[in-house]
């Protein structure tokens, strides 16, 4: 992506996807999101303003999951709903290296 802009200056990036209105499809389109900024390095502002529940989209009280910190719930409840859809991506920073 060198070509578009010069490395180090402020650049917009787009993300599209399907999203077929299923909880697990939107979860699983969230979890994509939160893993591309985190990959690409966006800036705090950026990845507050997504942190959002994987679930419902609430905004108040979200925790991250423990583990991989890319995916956030607004409560345990939540978190067990989405586990059989998160389970297969959810893999710590420190195994990913």
């Amino acid at each position: 992506m060198s070509f578009l802009h010069k490395e180090g200056d402020p650049y917009v990036g787009v993300l599209v996807s399907g999203v077929c209105g299923k909880g697990e499809c939107e979860s699983q389109t969230r979890q994509a999101i939160q893993e591309e900024m985190f990959e690409v390095g966006a800036g705090a502002e950026a990845q507050v303003e997504a942190i959002v529940c994987a679930v419902c989209g609430k905004i108040e009280g979200i925790r991250k999951c423990g583990r991989c910190k890319a995916v956030a719930y607004c409560g345990k409840d939540h978190q067990k709903a989405d586990w059989k859809t998160h389970r297969g991506a959810c893999v710590s920073r420190d195994e990913e290296s």
